[in-house]
């Protein structure tokens, strides 16, 4: 079982890879009539299939993922089609460093994790008087999980986590080329994954996120709370091979408050896709998903490609 177990290890961090792609969101400056300000986690990273598998590995784990995002539509309070030139195309890479030291903590494996992302944009952006924001290029902010502990049951699996995003990447009020969203986000998530005990198991998985923001450096706003639920159900079809069905709901479910706030309005997509799961010499997990955001309002939609692989020490 713990071979299973391990096939699930890039679950730790698929709660935060690519923060900095979340940030041109905050470009909505003070003269702007509408502020949507969108949280650091961003549902097209969802966690997928056994996200809440926690690997029972000891030792560290290299993990590199990269993600390919396209978007014509950006979506307005009532759904409709915002015009303008609003294309994106976005390519991002993200490293993280992962460890588990062999501990225990309250009958749970104990992880931690840092990472860090470099993207050429930001998705999810404003729409500041009908245009997109132009796009930096550089590293975005530093996420780090101090914390993540994972249970394992004879059928059931679960993990529960704490993530700091914090403001490292550039960031200017206003300014075109910003890769960090400039506020610090507190999230916490908890994750369950049903996975029997047979050769070649249907599994599924549940994991839900809440974050807490803060203050936006250079003026007086405070983004709203984010609420994202990620579901996967999945099938192992092979010794080495999973496939499934990944969907998400993301949205934002207080509001953006303070004197620059103007107007605020609440943002959500919904989201599919599939993913696939090939675990390379039956040790590196290779992970491939693809899909789209559909019933978006204040945020763009578009499909979405991410690659992903894991490298235990």
């Amino acid at each position: 079982m713990r071979e299973k177990q391990d096939h699930g290890q890039a679950t730790l961090w698929r709660p935060c890879v690519f923060a900095v792609l979340a940030l041109a969101a905050g470009l909505a400056n003070a003269a702007s009539a509408q502020t949507v300000v969108t949280g650091h986690h961003q549902p097209m990273f969802a966690a997928g299939l056994k996200s809440g598998v926690l690997p029972t590995r000891v030792g560290p784990i290299f993990q590199n993922s990269t993600i390919f995002y396209h978007s014509t539509d950006f979506r307005d309070n009532e759904g409709n089609i915002v015009p303008g030139e609003n294309e994106l195309n976005i390519w991002a890479n993200r490293f993280a460093l992962i460890w588990l030291p062999g501990i225990k903590i309250a009958r749970a494996d104990y992880a931690t994790a840092l990472a860090v992302s470099i993207a050429n944009l930001a998705p999810i952006p404003a729409v500041v008087r009908g245009q997109t924001q132009e796009t930096g290029f550089g590293f975005g902010d530093l996420i780090w999980s101090p914390a993540t502990l994972g249970w394992h049951w004879t059928n059931v699996h679960m993990q529960f986590a704490y993530t700091l995003f914090m403001p490292t990447g550039r960031f200017e009020l206003g300014a075109p080329d910003n890769t960090g969203k400039g506020f610090f986000t507190n999230m916490l998530h908890l994750a369950v994954t049903w996975m029997p005990k047979v050769a070649r198991p249907w599994h599924a998985s549940l994991m839900t996120r809440y974050e807490i923001h803060t203050n936006q450096r250079g003026r007086a706003l405070r983004p709203g709370d984010t609420l994202t639920l990620e579901l996967g159900l999945g099938k192992k079809v092979a010794e080495t091979v999973d496939v499934g069905v990944i969907a998400h709901l993301w949205r934002q479910v207080t509001k953006t408050t303070g004197r620059d706030a103007m107007d605020p309005l609440k943002y959500r997509s919904y989201g599919l896709g599939a993913e696939v799961v090939y675990v390379i010499a039956k040790r590196f997990p290779a992970k491939a998903r693809v899909g789209g955001d559909f019933g978006a309002r204040n945020v763009s939609q578009g499909p979405w490609v991410i690659v992903e692989f894991n490298f235990p020490f």
